[in-house]
């Protein structure tokens, strides 16, 4: 299950006002990677790779908490990377939600 928010945000309208949130680097200096993972190590992994390099990256142990995060904020982060096998949400189902709500 690929997904590239910034291509489903494009789907929908073109105005802010209209529902559609911006990506963490239409309004900051910089990417953000969403990371979400049981596992604290792949994190780790994660983050020692691409913050050197600029990246803001952001943790999340669940699909549920990445889900809360994403809807609390009023920007969408860049990239999205999904463990596929997680306990309570597995990736693919978390995939599937930011679809729903992502896309019109």
């Amino acid at each position: 299950c690929r997904l590239r928010l910034r291509e489903l945000a494009r789907t929908q309208t073109s105005s802010a006002s209209e529902g559609v949130l911006p990506h963490y680097s239409d309004a900051h200096d910089g990417f953000e990677v969403l990371s979400v993972d049981d596992c604290e190590i792949n994190h780790a992994v994660v983050e020692s790779n691409l913050a050197p390099l600029g990246y803001k990256v952001t943790v999340c142990m669940n699909g549920a908490e990445a889900l809360d995060l994403i809807a609390a904020r009023d920007y969408l982060p860049d990239l999205v990377l999904l463990d596929s096998m997680m306990p309570g949400m597995s990736g693919v189902e978390t995939c599937e939600k930011l679809r729903d709500k992502f896309t019109s």
